[in-house]
């Protein structure tokens, strides 16, 4: 199993301009080889290494190493833009800018030493410490160092450790069971049992609907006695039953009755302000039968008065 350790180093002032040296050199080299990559359409990293090895070797002052390692990241990233279907067949190739470039190190230009970390530069190797956290350190105690990027990332110097360990065993603990978790079927065991969800979704379905009634119906709730009622003419009648029972100096906010007061009263004048003697329109069956199913869900003023002082009595 691979696993990436992210380790901060602290490098003094000459260290840090040789490493920025190394990074400008290495991304200047990457794009080099871009022009060749497109010509050719060759990102295979052997082919690539014949066609480049020697004109970067002239060209730059990396080390023979380096250079393969810049060869690799850049046929590295041409292989990822084919997995994303970026590349066609008769299509030109896309040209890839390395400007802020990671550098790629191998088993041949790091070294560990404990907490200290030698790395190549163009002037040599450098010797710098590590800052590893827990964690990290846990994982470079638990398996083999592999290949590494140096970064440059706000301002600090990183290097992202690739770390092999050996992949945990399984532990049999007996008959193991498979459970698909869906919509429609609420689970599906892998021994064939089958959980259905039809009544839940009956339930849901069923609640969603009155949701809708009511809120298409105008309905609110009485946010102190928590009962719902209707804007209407019949709901300033519950809310005044409402109101008139709430006492102002039970221990409760007296705004709660007041705003029941405030909503019946809205409601009255609503009725007070609609014209006399005005002709209604017919109304359809199917409207019928649903302001049917709403009003019996209205709230009477016995029924509120009677929950009402059932709540207060308890």
């Amino acid at each position: 199993m691979m696993r990436t350790a992210s380790i901060r180093l602290v490098v003094g002032r000459e260290q840090a301009s040789a490493l920025d040296r190394l990074r400008s050199t290495y991304a200047s080299a990457c794009n080099l080889l871009v022009p060749l990559v497109r010509a050719h359409r060759c990102w295979n990293r052997v082919s690539l290494h014949k066609l480049a090895y020697r004109q970067l070797r002239a060209e730059t002052a990396l080390g023979s190493q380096m250079v393969c390692n810049a060869i690799f990241a850049v046929c590295k990233a041409y292989k990822s833009q084919k997995a994303l279907g970026r590349i066609g067949k008769d299509e030109p190739m896309p040209a890839i800018r390395f400007d802020c470039a990671s550098v790629h190190y191998d088993k041949r230009t790091y070294t560990l030493k404990g907490d200290r970390l030698s790395l190549y530069t163009l002037a040599g190797r450098i010797t710098v410490m590590m800052r590893p956290g827990k964690h990290q350190r846990r994982l470079l105690r638990g398996g083999a160092a592999k290949e590494a990027e140096l970064v440059f990332r706000a301002g600090q110097w990183w290097f992202n450790l690739v770390i092999e360990s050996a992949s945990p065993q399984r532990i049999a603990s007996g008959p193991i069971l498979g459970v698909d978790v869906g919509e429609n079927t609420l689970a599906a065991a892998s021994t064939g049992k089958v959980l259905g969800g039809e009544h839940l979704r009956d339930e849901r379905d069923r609640y969603l609907a009155l949701r809708r009634r009511l809120q298409s119906n105008g309905s609110f709730e009485c946010g102190y006695c928590g009962l719902r009622a209707h804007s209407d003419v019949n709901a300033s009648c519950n809310l005044a039953s409402v109101a008139a029972l709430i006492p102002t100096d039970a221990g409760r906010p007296s705004r709660i009755s007041g705003d029941c007061r405030r909503q019946s009263a809205d409601a009255m004048s609503a009725e007070d302000a609609r014209p006399r003697g005005t002709i209604r329109q017919p109304v359809s069956p199917d409207r019928e039968s649903r302001r049917a199913g709403s009003l019996s869900s209205r709230v009477k003023p016995r029924n509120v008065r009677e929950t009402l002082q059932g709540r207060l009595a308890s």
